[in-house]
C-alpha cells in the first residue's frame, strides 16, 4: 500500500563555486545533510518526516525537500489546540530550518561564495496558512477557503477525512477580523516589488544572473525515509 506524503516545505539555493570533484562533493553533501537532518529533528514538531536533498556541481545548486504523512501532519497540529495554531507553528518550524540549511550550505563551502538566488516554500501548510489569513481578514469566506484547500490537496490521494473536518472546522470557526476603511492618500507612490514572486528574495543583478556557470558534472542526492533511518546516497554524472 502506498503511503500518501504530502509536501511540507522546500529549500532551493545557488552558490557559484569552481569546479570540485565528484568525491569532494560528495562529502560536502553528506556533512551538510547531517547538519541539515539534525536540525530538522530537533526542531520540527512532527512524529514522523522524510527528506532529501540534491547538490549538483559546477556551480552549487541544492534543494532541500520535507515530506510527511497526512496522519503525522493530523497529530502534530492538534498538540496546539487548534489546525489554524499548529499550521502557523508548523510553518515557522519550516521556515527556520530552511533558513538553517541555505546558512549551512555556505559555511559548508569553507570559501567565499557568491549567493545567487534561493526560493523557500513551506509547502501545502504555508498555502493552507495563507487561507486562513484571507478568512480572518474577511477577503474569502470559509467555503471558499475550503475549496481552495480541496484543490491544494486535490494531488493527494487518501487525506484523512478527519483531517479535512478539522480544517473545515477551523475555518468556521476562526474569528474574523473588522474591516476599516481605507485612507486616500492622493499621488501616493506605488512601491515596485521588482518582479520578484513572494517567497524570493534576490541578492544579485540580472546581468550577473545571466553569467551561471553552466558546466555542471556531477549530482549527489541524500534521502531519509523516516526518521531515524539511515540516509541513502547517490551519485550520478548529469
Amino acid at each position: 500500500m502506498k503511503i500518501l506524503m504530502i509536501d511540507i516545505g522546500s529549500t532551493n539555493f545557488y552558490f557559484s563555486l569552481p569546479n570540485v570533484s565528484e568525491e569532494e562533493l560528495e562529502k560536502y553533501s553528506e556533512n551538510l545533510f547531517d547538519s541539515w537532518a539534525s536540525t530538522i529533528d530537533d526542531t520540527l514538531a512532527i512524529e514522523d518526516f522524510s527528506i532529501s536533498l540534491e547538490i549538483e556541481e559546477g556551480s552549487v545548486k541544492g534543494k532541500g525537500r520535507i515530506l510527511a504523512t497526512a496522519a503525522a501532519i493530523y497529530i502534530a497540529v492538534g498538540q496546539w489546540g487548534s489546525f489554524c495554531s499548529g499550521v502557523q507553528i508548523i510553518k515557522s518550524q519550516i521556515m527556520a530550518v530552511s533558513d538553517f540549511l541555505i546558512k549551512e550550505a555556505e559555511v559548508k563551502i569553507n570559501q567565499p561564495v557568491g549567493l545567487k538566488r534561493l526560493r523557500r516554500s513551506s509547502g501545502a501548510l504555508g498555502k493552507i496558512d495563507v487561507l486562513f489569513k484571507k478568512v480572518q481578514r474577511g477577503d474569502i469566506t470559509p467555503e471558499e477557503a475550503m475549496l481552495r484547500t480541496e484543490m491544494i490537496l486535490s494531488s493527494e490521494d487518501g487525506i484523512p477525512p478527519k483531517l479535512m473536518k478539522e480544517i473545515e472546522d477551523s475555518f468556521i470557526g476562526i474569528p474574523v477580523f473588522h474591516k476599516q476603511i481605507p485612507l486616500f492618500v492622493p499621488n501616493s507612490p506605488v512601491v515596485p516589488n521588482n518582479g520578484n514572486p513572494l517567497g524570493y528574495r534576490s541578492v544579485i543583478t540580472n546581468s550577473s544572473r545571466n553569467n551561471r556557470n553552466k558546466k555542471d558534472k556531477f549530482r549527489v542526492e541524500i534521502w531519509r525515509g523516516s526518521r531515524g533511518d539511515l540516509r541513502k546516497v547517490k551519485s550520478t554524472k548529469i
